[in-house]
């Protein structure tokens, strides 16, 4: 296993917390070629199962690991019948037909081999038969061909071993099998390595033969291949021989199919593919293209016979470019004309449907052009002029690297200590116990939510007699729930729910945007969070300021939402007691909801008991969208009188609750001849979703200059709603809006007057001792005195410049950018931010227990509290031990978000330990004096019990003990590549230095930083949502649509510094938070892409101000470049 091959299986894993590198070097490290530094690192993963084997290696070894049964081999026929249908697994094809002639007429079926189509068309069905092929041994049969023979799949074989057969025969004869080296790597990027190890190629042409609209890469390239099936029929147990365009309007009903032959090509065929994807990897192609040609190379690229040229992803009744294949017979390729006039009549005839939750069909039909120009100028390769040449070959990832750098000073250890977190072992062995890994209970029941599937509409019927009803009458959002199904097992409940049908009347068009809201007048003015007035808040006289300034200009910038994606769905579990009701909850905050649950119920809150254990992972999702399920599963809970569990699946979790605010800003700035800000007005408008629960304009309000200084500013917050669900808090709610705003603000100025934008920027950056709006005056600019002048060095920003600039020159259809960009987050202790911790030393051992009112969920709250109390008590590590948090000792705290519940949990823990630590001392002393030796801890421990010292203490962190508030300073600088013809990109590199005084886990704080940067790439690059404007139906409300970033989306080179020599005075031992801040840098990638755009329009005669809304995706990429093929499309 290479490195490589590592992060080519990845390809299917998604993941919030890490961002990936600490991920991918975990499995690197068992690599052929790891680097050493990587293989010293990291335990074996058996080693830290609790239950390993301790005699590994050793002489007392009894080979008990190698003592496994043995597996039963299924060579017989099974049948299983279930509710779900009839289940056959049959050893024959005889046997196949039999139980397809056996069916009735309208009795539905499905050949399953991995049955991974149900992923992709979840809603097919239902069936009454399912058939597995698995036990048929001929249909995996492969052969590898010959420049005679055919290269032949069995019906079975898997898209992996498909590849491994294709690379084979073009490895023996490439004379005649070449191209499907090509197909190899076109299929590399289908689906992901789970799906292509048990996936069948034959199933995922029956899911094109069923939806004709699937841009079925399967299907194109061996279309394009010139390959032919086998069919295997039912009736007489006859073959028949087809070729891919039959097969599309063959009758599949009692047939199947049994192989795949490809024939070998012509020496002079050349053959692309291309598929152009939302993200890297794991992804659906927008568009999918196969150009076969026979060219004679001597005579000038000549078309000697009517090419192939197919698309996927246009409708689906398109396929053939006939009209382009008919026009090139004949021409040569090296004739610019020919290409343009190809392009042309292409553009003709590409209609592509249009789907709201499709590209546009402006993208997908020029998008069609620009692969066209790029299979050629790949075919014609040397042949054209050097800048050109960049058109032909898609972006190569180069393997990921990284580097973390960090203060190692030991004088506070294990405070600083760069370990693991406490929990990794036991994760990483499946040990560790989220809500649904809890065994059930002989009595416990299941939930299912009944969900709407219509937005602003008045509520008739609800035909379910059983069903618990949410809402009586008007229904907000479509996806909001109007009911509860409760049954006693899980599969019970999610079917009967999807059974219950409500009917709707008076449906009026649903408000799905906030240009939408604005234009129906639902628009309330916005409160500051500090001031809590409503209105503009001002600095200075921004009407008079405006008169005099030598420059304005205006803009306006959309920022999009974003789906936390928490791997650990809502859940809850409610079960009745004798006094009350215990919650085990997905909760942030379990004193909201202990309180939600008691209000529902109408009991008393010391009645409902709180209590979690982690989380996998949150990000603002469970801190009040958690009660959603918490109750309803109460409810149920108290009217059956059992335990009832409600685990929504990640389709419901994304419908049903609220994800982060959208966002839209206009302003108006101006400045002066050098590019300073004189004046700046801006209107933001934030999407709450139906109701205004949870608004976070108020926070962009105050940190909206960032590193920056305004004289005379205005800023009017707004909020809309809209009949989407309620949004909430999202990792660095306001903060990262407010980061896009300013400098989107800043790349317009610098823009207009042709000037550097990292000039621009450092020239506004705010001084010393100047006060702003909302912001403290602040003692150094560290962001512009530290940072910044170590990362341009790090990053050899000056230098790379350079490079990116000549890039640009030497190649016209690849472009990079680069870009610095530096953020500031203020973290401000409210008055309710408050915990409550208790710490225990047991008198039996010295062992410690600490329980806080914070809540682990990924973060590392309880690997810094144990650091604090170990160091504080001057304890072993491994000594301390953190307890679930609960509304007993917990009671009354505050939600943990922002990072704060680390920040005050610790600070809490600190102030307890050293309490702890004074009486303990006390008793140390006195035993010193009379034994006139140092005792042990735990003789210490115990002569404390036995004078009746208290070995606990509580305290809660109340806000006039709380820490002082404090800056953190952060910048980035990021390159990236575009491939213009397609709009698909690849960070190139990212250098991020990051602030957080003196850290109290390098390994944490890193991680931190990496997690939420890539994040935050996410919400400004992938993850687009889209709605039926009809229903107002989320239609990214699952992986299929919605992409947050892969492993293979992450900077190639991500290199992570934690600022060295700072502490903060004012923080918990010195340190600073490190959960939120680097989600602001993300934003960089957007003006790294400008910086690429730009260059690629002004090359092109057009270097005006163009707008940039985010997320911008590959298609939003492709058109803000503008090709123009009958202007651009040339050889030279």
């Amino acid at each position: 296993m290479t490195s490589a091959r590592v992060e080519e299986s990845l390809d299917g894993n998604i993941c919030r917390c890490t961002g990936y590198r600490p991920i991918l070097d975990a499995f690197k490290s068992q690599s052929v070629d790891a680097d050493e530094q990587l293989k010293c690192r990291l335990v074996d993963i058996e080693e830290v199962y609790k239950g390993h084997c301790k005699k590994k290696k050793g002489s007392g070894c009894g080979g008990c690991c190698k003592d496994m049964k043995k597996g039963v081999a299924l060579t017989s026929e099974q049948t299983i019948s279930t509710e779900m249908g009839q289940w056959y697994r049959p050893t024959s094809l005889i046997r196949v037909y039999s139980i397809l002639k056996n069916l009735r007429t309208a009795e539905k079926f499905r050949i399953a081999v991995g049955n991974t189509g149900q992923g992709v068309f979840k809603n097919d069905g239902p069936y009454s038969v399912y058939i597995s092929t698995v036990g048929i041994k001929e249909l995996y049969s492969t052969r590898v061909g010959s420049t005679s023979a055919p290269v032949v799949l069995g019906a079975n074989v898997s898209l992996t071993r498909a590849i491994e057969v294709f690379r084979d025969a073009a490895l023996e004869s490439p004379g005649a099998f070449a191209h499907l080296d090509v197909i190899a790597n076109h299929w590399q990027f289908v689906a992901n390595v789970s799906v292509r190890n048990i996936g069948s190629w034959a199933g995922n042409l029956m899911m094109k033969h069923s939806h004709r609209g699937f841009q079925s890469d399967i299907y194109i390239t061996l279309l394009a291949a010139g390959a032919e099936l086998t069919l295997g029929h039912a009736a007489d147990a006859s073959n028949s021989y087809i070729n891919l365009e039959q097969f599309l309007v063959a009758d599949m009903s009692r047939s199947i199919i049994l192989s795949v032959s490809l024939p070998p090509a012509l020496p002079n065929t050349k053959f692309r593919t291309f598929k152009v994807t939302p993200r890297a990897v794991n992804a659906h192609a927008y568009v999918n293209a196969c150009f076969r040609m026979e060219v004679d190379i001597e005579n000038d690229y000549k078309v000697t016979s009517k090419p192939i040229i197919l698309f996927g992803g246009i409708n689906p009744s398109f396929i053939h470019a006939a009209n382009t294949e008919e026009f090139l017979i004949g021409r040569k390729l090296n004739d610019n004309a020919t290409i343009v006039e190809a392009a042309k009549i292409l553009g003709s005839e590409v209609k592509p449907d249009n789907h709201p939750q499709d590209a546009s069909p402006k993208y997908r039909a020029q998008l069609a052009q620009a692969l066209l120009f790029k299979a050629v100028i790949g075919f014609l390769d040397k042949v054209v002029g050097v800048r050109v040449r960049s058109a032909g070959p898609i972006i190569e990832r180069p393997l990921s690297s990284g580097k973390q750098s960090f203060d190692m000073k030991k004088e506070i250890w294990p405070v600083g200590e760069p370990i693991p977190k406490l929990e990794s072992a036991t994760q990483i062995s499946g040990e560790a116990t989220y809500l649904d890994d809890v065994p059930y209970l002989p009595n416990e029941l299941h939930a299912a939510l009944v969900l709407t599937t219509q937005a602003n509409a008045k509520i008739k019927f609800v035909d379910a007699t059983e069903a618990l009803v949410f809402v009586e009458e008007r229904c907000l959002y479509a996806g909001q729930p109007v009911g509860l199904v409760v049954a006693e097992d899980r599969n019970a409940a999610i079917r009967a729910a999807k059974l219950v049908k409500v009917e709707y009347e008076d449906i009026q068009r649903p408000i799905l945007t906030i240009k939408e809201a604005i234009k129906s007048g639902r628009v309330k003015v916005g409160q500051n969070v500090e001031s809590f007035k409503a209105g503009t808040s001002s600095q200075g006289d921004v009407e008079e300021a405006m008169k005099t300034v030598p420059h304005k200009v205006r803009g306006e910038l959309s920022q999009g939402t974003q789906y936390h994606f928490h791997m650990e769905a809502l859940a809850a579990r409610v079960i009745p007691t004798e006094e009350g009701y215990d919650v085990f909850s997905t909760s942030q905050w379990i004193t909201e909801t202990q309180s939600a649950t008691a209000q529902v119920l109408n009991v008393p809150a010391n009645s409902i008991n709180v209590s979690v254990r982690r989380l996998g992972g949150a990000y603002g999702s469970k801190i009040s969208r958690q009660n959603l399920v918490s109750t309803a599963a109460a409810v149920a809970a108290r009217k059956i009188q059992r335990p009832v569990r409600l685990v929504v699946d990640l389709n419901t979790n994304m419908t049903c609750a609220g994800w982060r605010e959208p966002y839209y800003s206009k302003y108006e700035v101006g400045f002066d001849d050098s590019g300073k800000l004189l004046a700046l007005k801006v209107e933001l408008y934030s999407d709450v979703g139906h109701v205004p629960n949870e608004p976070s304009v108020g926070i962009l309000v105050n940190v909206l200059q960032n590193v920056y200084y305004i004289p005379n500013l205005d800023v009017t917050p707004h909020i809309v709603t809209t009949d989407t669900a309620a949004n909430t808090w999202c990792r660095s709610p306001g903060h990262v809006n407010a980061v896009a705003t300013i400098e989107n603000v800043i790349e317009h100025v610098a823009s207009y007057l042709r000037k550097d934008k990292l000039e621009i920027r450092m020239l506004n950056m705010v001084p010393a001792n100047v006060p702003r709006l909302y912001c403290p005056a602040v003692e150094r600019n560290v962001v512009k005195e530290d940072i910044i002048p170590l990362l341009k060095v790090k990053a050899a920003y000056h230098e790379r410049m350079i490079e990116v600039e000549q890039y640009n020159q030497d190649n016209r259809w690849k472009k990079r950018g680069l870009s610095i960009l530096p953020a500031r987050y203020t973290y401000i202790y409210l008055p309710e931010w408050a915990y409550r911790v208790q710490v225990t030393i047991y008198q039996h051992d010295g062992t410690v227990a600490i329980s806080h009112g914070g809540v682990e969920m990924g973060q590392g709250i309880n690997t810094k509290v144990a650091q604090v109390a170990a160091y504080v008590l001057g304890v072993p590590l491994n000594q301390v031990k953190i307890k679930a948090t609960e509304t007993m000792i917990g009671a009354n705290s505050y939600v943990t978000g922002a990072f704060l519940g680390s920040d005050l949990c610790t600070h809490g823990v600190k102030v307890a330990c050293t309490a702890l630590h004074q009486r303990l001392e006390e008793v140390k002393t006195r035993m010193k004096a009379d034994t006139r030796k140092e005792p042990t801890w735990q003789e210490l421990v115990k002569k404390c019990h036995s004078d009746h010292v208290d070995l606990s203490e509580q305290y809660w962190t109340a806000a006039k003990e709380h820490p002082q508030s404090y800056e953190v300073w952060s910048a980035c600088c990021l390159e990236i590549e575009i491939d213009i013809l397609t709009g698909m990109y690849m960070i190139r590199r990212a250098d991020i230095i990051q602030d957080c005084g003196r850290s109290m886990n390098p390994f944490i704080d890193v991680g931190q930083v990496e997690g939420a940067f890539l994040m935050g790439i996410g919400l400004f690059t992938t993850e687009l949502v889209k709605y039926d404007p009809a229903t107002g139906q989320k239609l990214s409300n699952g992986t299929w649509e919605y992409k947050p970033p892969t492993a293979l989306d992450m900077p190639a080179d991500l290199r992570v510094t934690l600022l060295p020599n700072t502490m903060q005075p004012k923080g918990v031992l010195g340190s600073k938070a490190t959960g939120e801040p680097p989600f602001c840098l993300s934003y960089s990638v957007v003006t790294a892409l400008r910086h690429a755009i730009t260059a690629f329009r002004t090359e092109n005669g057009d270097d005006s101000w163009f707008e940039m809304d985010v997320p911008l995706t590959v298609d939003k990429v492709h058109q803000l470049c503008g090709i123009n093929p009958d202007h651009h499309f040339k050889l030279e």
